[in-house]
């Protein structure tokens, strides 16, 4: 990796490019402190590349957790259902149940 000015990059581009296209990345410091990196364009294309599969990621992550969130819904009515049906008067015991049936 290269590390340089933002002066001696603008005066000696050419030879920033070809550093470039033959592999290293160049930083482009200001004020000693990091304000850009040059890369391939290779390297750049399979950024941009993980960079939108990693937003499909997070689209389908709301999706699944949308239908989760439905799905809880549901078994919450069901269990708020079971409770009410505990509650209600006239039920019967099990054991009473198996009495009557048999």
């Amino acid at each position: 990796m290269v590390v340089m000015t933002t002066s001696e990059a603008r005066k000696d581009l050419a030879k920033v490019v070809q550093q470039v296209r033959e592999g290293e990345k160049v930083i482009i410091n200001r004020h000693n402190k990091p304000v850009a990196a040059i890369i391939a364009i290779g390297e750049f294309r399979r950024f941009r590349a993980w960079e939108k599969q990693r937003s499909q990621d997070g689209a389908d992550s709301v999706d699944r957790l949308e239908k989760l969130k439905a799905e809880i819904s549901e078994v919450s009515q069901d269990i708020a259902d079971a409770e009410a049906a505990l509650s209600e008067e006239g039920r019967i015991s099990l054991e009473d149940l198996m009495a009557e049936l048999a």
